[in-house]
């Protein structure tokens, strides 16, 4: 059961200078999700905002960022739908902006865009945990060192369209063709394509993303759109990459190198090109033709 912390979001916004802000990032420990004695008690496996205890916990300044950046570790509606009073918290501690995770070399902005995802998170209070460390100077260009992704590519791979929005909107040096190397150098295009996120191409398109670039095996982000023979034959499923492979196709820009003008082509170079030369006899359909 998911329970809103409105009561304590209100305090939350106007973060407390508790610590002194510390004017560069650095890479916290690893450490485990503190746990209030009752939810040890019932042997529940993860901090849970909802709990009066283990809220009092994540209100002790002696609760390290590490202990608050393995509670947003957790994958579960209680703490990504949270994700703004879990960030203040951090901030709180005099954390920098660009502070990371140990375990995972996420910064604090990355995990705020995929906390927005459908089904698990909250994409307002995803969108306005991204706004507020975009304001406080985060930056956008980092990349986690194991999975090569910047804030960009983690709002399209949890296709969360709002904070995608933000970021491009806000951000106007971000590079939107920034490669990822966890997928193949594709780019945050080659990713929404990969996975069926249609508005997310359509955000991506609209502020300038290069649909013919190609990742390092010479795909375009349309080449990477599924098979519908990969895909379950469910007609929504198959609506989707109809959708998606028409709306790629249509922005699609043919260069000088891929279409070949023959205006100024003449017969002779023509013939040349084939071994033949004027007198030549060729067979054509069973009938003999001289060439004049």
């Amino acid at each position: 059961m998911t329970v809103s912390l409105n009561k304590h979001r209100e305090k939350d916004n106007s973060i407390c200078n508790i610590k002194e802000k510390r004017t560069y990032p650095i890479i916290h420990p690893t450490s485990d999700a503190p746990l209030c004695s009752s939810c040890e008690q019932l042997e529940l496996p993860f901090f849970d905002p909802s709990c009066p205890g283990c809220m009092e916990i994540l209100k002790n300044q002696n609760t390290s960022i590490s202990q608050i950046f393995a509670i947003i570790r957790q994958w579960m509606p209680q703490t990504q739908q949270n994700i703004q009073v879990l960030v203040n918290e951090i901030l709180k501690r005099g954390a920098h902006v660009d502070d990371r995770d140990g375990l995972t070399d996420m910064t604090i902005l990355q995990y705020a865009c995929k906390a927005g995802a459908i089904g698990v998170g909250d994409a307002y209070m995803a969108t306005e945990t991204v706004k507020m460390m975009l304001d406080k100077g985060a930056d956008t260009r980092l990349k986690c060192r194991w999975t090569d992704m910047t804030a960009l590519h983690y709002a399209v791979y949890f296709d969360v369209v709002p904070v995608l929005e933000v970021l491009l909107e806000t951000d106007k040096n971000i590079d939107i063709n920034i490669p990822c190397q966890e997928f193949d150098g594709g780019t945050s295009l080659h990713i929404a394509a990969y996975n069926l996120c249609v508005e997310a191409t359509k955000i991506l398109i609209k502020y300038g993303a290069d649909v013919n670039i190609k990742d390092d095996f010479k795909r375009t982000p349309y080449d990477c759109i599924p098979q519908i023979s990969e895909v379950e034959s469910m007609s929504d499923v198959v609506d989707i990459i109809c959708h998606l492979r028409k709306l790629l196709q249509n922005k699609i820009q043919y260069s000088e190198y891929d279409l070949v003008d023959y205006s100024n082509i003449t017969g002779r170079t023509v013939l040349k090109s084939l071994r033949l030369k004027l007198g030549d006899k060729v067979i054509v359909g069973g009938a003999k033709v001289r060439y004049n």
